[in-house]
């Protein structure tokens, strides 16, 4: 069965009038004409507002005005139905649920675990999937130091391998580092590498140092 859009949709075409034209003649802006078409009501701020229209355009077009508003009534009440039977149904499946008990209960806690579950693997995926994070707590990129001896801390995600200046750097099982390392006096510079053999991910950060005894 046709809409109440599509009716009046297929009168203006017949009369060869386009949406201008329409809007020209009801002095109806065409948006609201164009709405009334495609059954798009909620452009309306009231049904009062939107019936005044259709009955308006109605007439323009030839058609008999109450038909058509009695077409809307039925479309609008049959939209209204199923919605209705739709949110039966919803608090119908609900009912059967709730409240649990016995072996819906089990069921219910067996779900909600492998929820937390599979929520827990992704994030444990993407923290270690991830590009590995390089934090230096200290020293202070650019700082002068006045000690042959310098002590560079820091912390990087669990399970990668980090080198400094290509060499090995140990790690605790947090991910915290600490190393001692002889300057030359004026400008040093630490390249530091963080890579993820698992996954192939790898990031860097620089240190810069002077060293002014």
């Amino acid at each position: 069965m046709a809409t109440v859009g599509e009716i009046l949709k297929q009168a203006r075409e017949a009369k060869q009038f386009s949406l201008e034209d329409a809007s020209r003649y009801t002095r109806i802006h065409t948006r609201f004409l164009l709405a009334l078409e495609l059954g798009d009501y909620q452009l309306f701020s009231s049904p009062v507002h939107l019936q005044g229209f259709l009955k308006n355009y109605a007439r323009f077009l030839g058609l008999p005005a109450d038909k058509v508003l009695a077409f809307y009534r039925r479309e609008h009440v049959f939209k209204d139905a199923s919605i209705k039977k739709s949110s039966r149904k919803i608090f119908g499946l609900l009912g059967k649920w709730w409240p649990p008990t016995g072996k819906k209960l089990g069921f219910l806690i067996f779900a909600l675990f492998c929820i937390c579950f599979l929520v827990y693997l992704s994030f444990q995926y993407h923290r270690y999937a991830g590009v590995p994070n390089i934090q230096i707590k200290r020293p202070a990129m650019g700082e002068i130091v006045s000690t042959e001896l310098l002590l560079i801390e820091g912390t990087v995600s669990k399970g990668v391998q980090l080198t400094l200046n290509d060499q090995k750097v140990p790690l605790d099982a947090w991910g915290n580092f600490s190393l001692t390392v002889n300057l030359l006096e004026g400008r040093n510079s630490f390249h530091l590498v963080a890579r993820n053999n698992l996954f192939g991910k790898e990031s860097s950060s620089d240190l810069l140092v002077f060293y002014k005894p």
